[in-house]
């Protein structure tokens, strides 16, 4: 049973994870890509997977 976990009523296994988005969180992800896409065309790296990082929290 190594795979499956267990409550009182139920033996389950998980194999996916959803996340919901909406739509203002989508729109600002795909700006901040577009954004990032400038910080990598200019050799800021570590700027560009920093913002990248934090799109997913705003």
């Amino acid at each position: 049973m190594g795979k499956y976990k267990k409550l009182s009523h139920v033996i389950y296994k998980c194999e996916y994870h959803i996340v919901w988005v909406s739509k203002y969180r989508l729109e600002s992800a795909y700006t901040t890509l577009k954004a990032t896409r400038v910080l990598t065309d200019n050799g800021f790296w570590n700027s560009a997977v920093n913002s990248l990082y934090f799109a997913g929290f705003k």
